[in-house]
């Protein structure tokens, strides 16, 4: 690789690192607010809320499992400047997220005590998370939908508006905590 060729590359890979970069501690950011926020009300929604996120947290494992491989396919036919299949994978894996955000909404939604009698038998912890997991159902959708966006962004050289939508999340999260 001729110095040129290198101080390009580098240059793309900081272009695209930063923004990934930023995005991520924003997320840090966002999970640090509704901590700070939590804690300010008691242990027992604290705890709650931890208990309602194991299930959120086995759908994030879903999601960047699913999402990981999306990237690699995209970022393949971007390489080859394939935009009709990177349409049809993105197609795929919407379709694939709405099924197990449609399940993962379900099950929070109807069954929100049965599921977290799996993780601890403390009955106002179960109590509080169920509560909670009702009112964060409908977040599986959404999360789903804008890993799985955000994601393809970067697989084809778009980190930007990945990096500006985790901006305005973190600020409206932070003022509507």
């Amino acid at each position: 690789m001729t110095a040129w060729n290198k101080r390009g590359f580098y240059r793309e890979m900081i272009a695209i690192a930063i923004p990934v970069a930023i995005q991520n501690i924003i997320t840090v950011g966002v999970s640090m607010a509704d901590t700070v926020m939590l804690g300010s009300l008691g242990e027992t929604p604290l705890s709650a809320s931890a208990l309602a996120n194991q299930l959120f947290f086995i759908f994030t494992l879903v999601m960047f499992g699913t999402s990981g491989g999306t990237n690699v396919l995209a970022a393949q036919f971007w390489g080859k400047r394939d935009i009709a299949s990177i349409k049809k994978v993105l197609g795929y894996t919407y379709r694939l997220v709405l099924a197990v955000a449609a399940l993962m909404t379900v099950i929070s939604a109807l069954f929100p005590t049965q599921i977290l009698s799996l993780f601890t038998n403390e009955e106002p912890v179960i109590a509080e998370g169920a509560r909670y997991l009702r009112v964060i159902s409908a977040s599986f959708f959404f999360f789903g939908l804008t890993t799985i966006t955000s994601g393809m962004l970067r697989a084809v050289q778009n980190v930007r508006v990945s990096m500006a939508a985790s901006v305005v999340s973190v600020g409206l999260n932070i003022f509507l905590n």
